[in-house]
């Protein structure tokens, strides 16, 4: 009678075709994923840019910014210490820089030039 081989007897040996084609693909793992780091640092900054520029051209950030500048001249009008009128007349500059002054409603922007602007130690005036 012949005996049946028992194959849980023998080792288990790669074969160097398995390792190289493990290598392979470990190999092909890792510059996928390193490079899709150097992609995502390089792609990032100009996307994050042109989502920026959308929500400054929005009209969301158009009309919460004419809001933000018309609770400020309420302020300024009723504010009688000039050290808060210094203040309030520096973040009236700086909202009206941020959006186009086409978008500014006609009143506001009259009175941005005449009263703002004509009192603002930066300008000489």
């Amino acid at each position: 009678m012949t005996k049946e081989p028992d194959y849980f007897d023998e080792p288990i040996t790669a074969s160097r075709e398995g390792f190289s084609v493990g290598f392979f693909i470990l190999a092909i793992i890792v510059v996928i994923a390193v490079g899709g780091f150097y992609l995502f640092r390089y792609l990032n900054p100009a996307y994050e840019e042109v989502r920026r520029d959308t929500f400054m051209e929005s009209t969301a950030h158009i009309q919460g910014t004419i809001r933000n500048i018309t609770n400020y001249r309420t302020e300024y009008i009723s504010s009688e210490n000039e050290e808060h009128r210094a203040a309030l007349r520096d973040m009236i500059i700086q909202e009206t820089n941020e959006i186009k002054e086409e978008d500014i409603p006609d009143y506001l922007l009259r009175w941005i030039r005449d009263e703002i602007q004509k009192t603002n130690p930066r300008t000489g005036q």
